[in-house]
């Protein structure tokens, strides 16, 4: 719509304002930042925005001259066909664009071969579906594929002559071999137009050469340069060379990109920038939906001198970003969706995590640019905040909302959206609903609010700012993260507000979908610190643990309030022993996660490091009855996808140097500037409830640029006891096994955590062998010390005690027979790990400590251990074992047990004396 007024009594600010509304006109805010009107009430753009575009006609001439300005624009503006862009709208650069005067076919733009369409009598390659099962790189075809140095793929593509074409190669980026990465040669029709050497990133790459062919059909050949042989010769070992068998070059596909588009050169006119429109030629619109022709091209088509006004977009998507696609056939994460890249290609990106067997909750994408937190504060307005502390949080609170706005409205694309969607409500005794959290909360709006409230009188019911927050419509958005911050300076006036606002935040926390996650800022000194973080812990930004000196990490002691808001008599202990500083089921309750605040100074710096991080916070969807993520942060995924690169790049915890390294490898494979610069950059959980996760400053950063426009997040069950001790599990019909108790019999249950895929499993440590005199289950059959079976169920020379190296383990045994006792029924340490020297390390641990006499058990009175009594020994097995773990073994001075693990240190003493000095073996389970 055109807007023209006319006399000297029109309302030009007024016409201008409507004119941008109509799309011939354009509107700033007090910032300069761009504004669409139409995203604002009428009253708030026309208090706020400087519009300009309508005409302003004071008499005939002036308004006959706006009129064919008017005219020359409608007849010479035409609109675009624009086809599934990233934005709706044409590139901003201009290249992008073509536009001719008369007749002109446009062409596709790009000519594509499959890496498996190479010329077979031209060509050495094969087809294959995949790269390698070791590579994991997933063809998005078929691709072409050769084995050795001159190998070769050609490809017979349509080319534009005597034109600066480009080629276009996407090939499989890996190490080559110990030393080498693939090097490759670009040819057309016999001459060479580029070379290119790999970086090893194991991904796929694609690489370009510009080139002037002189047919509309040019061979492009792709030529392997170097061999996959480790130092030319044919030896490779597997650790030199994990790739042995497999092929060297992988081509998905070859791309010619034809400047022109098909069109011919005749009729083609060339862009004008918008700032100088003085020649011939065309601009965009200021929405880039439509091209106006200026000058003389104009000009020629109101003198119908052209029979048609021709426009193209270049090489626009076919697929809607964000559909599902298949990524390739056997791919290791065959899922993925459509991305429209800066270069208008298609590209299938993979889902972010699907490399293991890991169980995961779902796989959540946040759009960071239109994204923003909702944010909702609820302020404590009871007596004790009048005066200056009512003052200052006004004060502070409409500073924060200056900081937060960006302009009025908020685009598609992210333009002009506000930091954060925030929101003010007050709570004392009652509530006092004042603003939804959203876009275009000024400092104005927060100064009337407070102006407007009730001056702060009676009491603090803490329940009461937590039905605001699960009450507030605006936090119930599924596609942004919805933040509660509860502001309070004293502590809660009876018990049971207390009980109720932590059975409400855990209520709101655990809400699917739009959860909140609520913090608790303490302003001033009167508030109760452990009480503040008690209610943080149940919404899900703190954490509390169980019994003096607790770790909030340890899982042995770790309380999570939520585990007991569904019981009302427990809730309430809860909430009375942490309100009254006594103990919970007899242990005291330490909690974290207050934000204190002492005065406005501190009040504004933490609400402002507290906002500033909130921008950069994406809530993480957790895993079925759980709330939270795993302490160990390799159970959280976080990617990053760059719309410059088409890809997704996995971003490291910021404690984990080495994954910061393979971060900054990644990014420079992608192209990105400074990529070095972002070694010490990564996520971190953003509170210690652990279910959001923040990103670094520098990241953040890059988000505000649009850089970045997507994070994905992921949480995955993850091993959090790796390394400790534990008992082997196991069920009937397993060997070894204690039925009754479910984990192995003796020694063979004694285990140790290991992580295998995200889970905690209990490994075995320890096997069974032939039974000594120390009071365990040396042998795991459920008895304990039944020396006498040793000859019958351990029966092969290699395990005899007593043919072995002198006999001289033959009186660890008894010889053989039931007489073994210890001393105060305390059973000496179980010796040697899971291992090669495993039976050794048993032995000659036992006969140490009988040789410096600290051992517990003993073979009976009467009995002198010499090897000549093995005779005797041997036909003297007549008293019957011990039942299983029982205190009536025969012979016994008293009843026996399982050992505890045996302590590292000693265990270091036994591999340093004895560990080296005989043949090796181990008994296999």
């Amino acid at each position: 719509m055109y807007v023209m007024g006319f006399s000297g009594g029109a309302d030009v600010g007024f016409n201008n304002l409507l004119a941008a509304a109509g799309g011939t006109g354009s509107c700033v805010n007090n910032k300069g930042n761009a504004v669409d009107p139409c995203s604002m009430n009428a009253s708030d753009a026309r208090s706020n925005l400087t519009c300009t575009g309508a005409y302003q006609a004071d008499d005939g001439a002036a308004f006959q001259s706006a009129l064919d300005s008017i005219t020359s624009q409608i007849a010479c503006t035409y609109p675009l066909d624009i086809l599934n862009t990233p934005d709706g709208k044409a590139p901003a650069d201009p290249a992008g664009t073509r536009v001719f005067l008369g007749q002109c076919i446009p062409g596709p733009g790009t000519h594509k071969a499959e890496g498996a369409d190479f010329d077979a009598s031209r060509s050495s390659g094969s087809a294959y579906t995949t790269a390698s099962a070791q590579l994991g790189l997933a063809c998005s075809g078929t691709c072409g594929a050769v084995n050795s140095r001159g190998g070769q793929l050609t490809y017979d593509l349509e080319t534009t002559p005597s034109e600066e074409n480009i080629v276009r190669v996407r090939l499989a980026d890996y190490l080559h071999n110990c030393r080498d990465t693939i090097d490759i040669e670009v040819y057309a029709d016999n001459a060479l137009i580029g070379s290119w050497s790999g970086s090893g990133i194991n991904n796929w790459t694609v690489v370009e050469f510009p080139f002037t062919p002189s047919y509309d059909r040019t061979w492009i050949t792709v030529v392997q340069k170097n061999d996959a042989w480790c130092n030319g010769g044919n030896n490779c070992s597997a650790a030199c060379n994990p790739l042995s068998g497999d092929l060297n070059l992988y081509v998905d596909w070859v791309k010619v990109v034809d400047p022109k588009a098909g069109c011919e050169e005749t009729g083609a006119i060339s862009y004008i920038d918008p700032t100088n429109t003085t020649g011939s030629g065309w601009t965009y619109t200021e929405d880039r939906t439509q091209v106006r022709l200026v000058g003389n091209a104009c000009t020629q088509v109101q003198n119908r001198q052209h029979d048609e006004v021709v426009t193209q977009v270049a090489c626009p998507c076919e697929f809607i970003p964000g559909g599902a696609c298949n990524s390739a056939p056997g791919a290791a994460c065959p899922v993925g969706t459509w991305e429209c890249t800066n270069e208008w290609e298609d590209i299938c990106v993979p889902e972010t995590f699907c490399d293991d067997d890991s169980v995961c909750a779902p796989l959540t994408q946040h759009d960071t640019r239109i994204g923003q937190p909702n944010v909702q504060m609820v302020v404590d307005n009871s007596g004790s905040m009048r005066g200056w502390k009512h003052s200052t949080a006004r004060g502070v609170l409409g500073d924060l909302a200056d900081w937060s706005h960006q302009g009025y409205g908020c685009d598609a694309d992210g333009t002009n959206c506000d930091k954060l969607r925030l929101g003010l409500h007050f709570w004392a005794n009652g509530k006092n609903t004042e603003i939804s959290a959203d876009e275009d909360t000024l400092k104005s709006h927060v100064h009337a609010a407070f102006d407007r409230n009730d001056p702060p009188s009676g009491g603090t019911s803490f329940h009461i700012a937590t039905e605001l927050l699960r009450d507030e419509n605006k936090l119930t958005d599924a596609t942004s993260p919805n933040i509660g911050i509860m502001v309070t300076d004293g502590a809660p006036n009876w018990g049971s507000t207390l009980k109720n606002s932590l059975k409400i935040a855990c209520q709101i926390r655990k809400r699917s979908p739009a959860p909140i996650a609520t913090y608790v800022l303490g302003f001033g000194s009167g508030n109760a610190e452990n009480v503040n973080s008690l209610v943080a812990a149940a919404g899900g930004t703190g954490q509390c643990c169980l019994g003096n000196g607790c770790s909030m990490n340890d899982p042995a002691t770790a309380l999570d309030p939520c585990d007991y808001a569904d019981n009302d008599s427990d809730i309430e202990d809860l909430a009375s022993a942490v309100r009254s500083g006594n103990n919970f089921n007899g242990q005291k309750v330490d909690c974290e996660g207050n934000i204190p605040a002492a005065d406005g100074a501190a009040l504004k710096a933490r609400l402002l490091e507290l906002f500033e991080n909130l921008q950069c916070t994406f809530p993480l969807t957790l895993l079925p009855d759980t709330q939270s993520a795993s302490a160990n942060p390799l159970g959280t995924r976080v990617g990053i996808y760059l719309p410059a690169a088409g890809d997704v790049v996995a971003v490291p915890h910021v404690d984990n140097a080495a994954a910061q390294a393979e971060f900054v490898d990644q990014l420079t494979a992608k192209g990105v500037a400074n990529a070095s610069s972002f070694s010490d950059q990564g996520w971190k959980y953003s509170n210690a409830g652990r279910t959001s996760i923040d990103l670094s400053p520098k990241l953040c950063d890059e988000i505000q640029d649009q850089t970045i426009t997507r994070v994905d997040t992921q949480v995955c069950e993850a091993c959090e006891l790796t390394g400790q001790a534990c008992e082997v599990p196991c069920v009937a019909g397993d060997a070894n096994c204690d039925v009754e108790n479910g984990v192995l019999y003796g020694r063979c249950r004694v285990g140790e955590y290991i992580c295998v895929e995200g889970v905690d499993v209990c490994a075995q440590t320890r096997n069974p062998m032939p039974e000594i005199c120390n009071g365990v289950d040396d042998s795991c059959d459920g008895f304990v010390d039944n020396l006498s079976d040793n000859s019958r169920d351990w029966s092969d020379p290699e395990w005899s005690l007593q043919s072995n190296f002198g006999g001289e383990y033959g009186a660890l045994a008894c010889h053989g027979l039931n007489i073994c006792g210890c001393e105060g029924g305390n059973p000496d340490p179980m010796n040697g790990f899971d291992g090669p020297d495993e039976f050794f390390e048993h032995l000659d641990g036992q006969k140490t400590i009988q040789d410096d006499s600290s051992a517990n058990c003993y073979c009976g009175t009467g009995l002198t251990p010499s090897f000549s009594d093995s005779a005797a020994a041997a036909n003297e097995q007549t008293s019957s074992p011990s039942a299983p773990h029982t205190d009536d073994s025969a012979c016994s001075i008293s009843g026996t047990s399982d050992s505890s693990p045996l302590d590292a240190w000693w265990l270091f003493g036994v591999f340093g004396l004895f560990g080296a000095s005989r043949a090796k073996r181990r008994y296999l389970n």
